[in-house]
């Protein structure tokens, strides 16, 4: 399945951590340590997006924009420093939280050519006949071949469970054994039709990624407009983090409406940021 970088590379993450590099030399390791990540994450299959990736994904496009924004209006290097590093973490975290998802997406999806091949083994030992033996063959050639390809896995099975079914009633096959052969082939016909599914709508993280924020755009550049935010707590942000001060307040409040905080709470929130400053 080839990488689509979607709306990471509309970015260009490439160009903007080259430029870090170039116009920061002292950098360059950490660039190299970020572009490391970003490959490896790139390359990372999913099939959908649960809420803890997407809100990692979410987190980690809007830290690309802010390092874009940052290298574009010629920030100083030690704001760049930080955003990178900041970058870098985000990128770890969202890739564990990528990481496991995969292999739980992974897991579900083998879980019918197991149990089909379990199902195969018991209809051969419930008759001792040669076509359960097929089948049973048939099923266990499908696990390992889940590794290579799930679509083959998924074939294979189903095509057991229809040789199965086939000499049925010409066996005599009991009930059990004709009810699991029946459930093999209609269960890993939904799951090849679910992976399908899945594949051609995602993949690569990135695509996904891109398909996500086609729909969820306003999260990454979402105006703090509607949320009351008191001047004393943008003197605050000012005053700590400098000419990106604003910004950072504007991605904290992003990053809040992201977990689903409503206008309401995110300002009691950004109050109590403030207050707790003040003590």
């Amino acid at each position: 399945m080839g990488e689509v970088r979607g709306e990471l590379e509309r970015l260009d993450v490439a160009r903007v951590l080259e430029t870090v590099a170039s116009n920061n030399p002292s950098l360059r390791s950490e660039v190299d340590r970020v572009k490391e990540m970003y490959d490896r994450l790139s390359g990372l299959q999913l099939y959908v997006l649960n809420r803890e990736v997407s809100f990692g994904a979410y987190l980690l496009l809007y830290r690309l924009t802010q390092l874009a924004y940052a290298v574009e209006r010629g920030f100083d290097s030690i704001t760049v420093a930080s955003l990178l590093r900041d970058l870098g973490n985000t990128l770890e975290e969202t890739y564990a939280r990528a990481l496991r998802s995969s292999r739980l997406q992974r897991l579900q999806f083998a879980a019918p050519v197991v149990l089909s091949s379990i199902a195969f083994l018991l209809c051969y030992a419930s008759s001792g006949l040669f076509v359960p033996l097929l089948s049973f063959i048939l099923g266990a050639i499908a696990v390992p071949l889940f590794a290579l390809s799930a679509t083959s896995s998924y074939l294979l099975d189903i095509s057991g469970g229809l040789l199965g079914l086939s000499t049925s009633f010409e066996q005599g096959y009991d009930a059990l054994t004709i009810t699991l052969y029946a459930l093999i082939v209609v269960t890993n016909a939904t799951y090849l039709v679910l992976f399908e599914a899945a594949r051609s709508g995602g993949g690569a993280f990135p695509r996904l990624v891109s398909s996500y924020m086609l729909l969820k755009e306003y999260l990454v550049f979402v105006d703090a407009g509607s949320v009351e935010v008191d001047e004393e707590v943008l003197k605050l942000f000012a005053r700590n983090y400098g000419e990106i001060g604003k910004d950072l307040l504007l991605y904290k409040i992003n990053a809040l409406r992201a977990t689903g905080f409503s206008s309401d709470e995110i300002t009691r929130r950004i109050r109590a940021l403030l207050d707790s400053y003040k003590e």
